[in-house]
């Protein structure tokens, strides 16, 4: 499932991000990460693309800090990250401006 999660100034989709969402109970998927942002099954499964897309808008000029909180306590608390709490909270920090701080984040993710 496609969501858009950055727009510009005329609500033109800057960013979108596939996220698999709609999946079958009985196979007992996990929600991992820091902030549960993926879905985990410890066995080998297929997906199809799904045509609903999600849309994530606000009147807000910035986004919820939420997300980038939790991260932030969790870096405090020395917590581990996986590689894919590594690149979300640098799209954390990218959504909230904090181009720099991210960079060295992203630049873990190459490797």
């Amino acid at each position: 499932m496609l969501y858009h999660v950055a727009f510009d100034a005329h609500q033109n989709v800057t960013a979108s991000t596939r996220r698999i969402r709609l999946v079958k109970r009985s196979k007992s998927f996990q929600w991992v990460g820091i902030v549960h942002e993926d879905l985990m099954l410890d066995t080998t499964y297929s997906h199809q693309a799904s045509p609903i897309i999600v849309t994530h808008t606000s009147e807000k000029k910035m986004g919820s800090r939420r997300n980038l909180d939790i991260y932030e306590k969790a870096l405090q608390h020395n917590q581990t990250f996986r590689i894919h709490d590594v690149f979300h909270y640098a799209q954390e920090l990218t959504a909230h401006g904090a181009y720099e701080k991210a960079i060295p984040f992203y630049e873990t993710c190459k490797t």
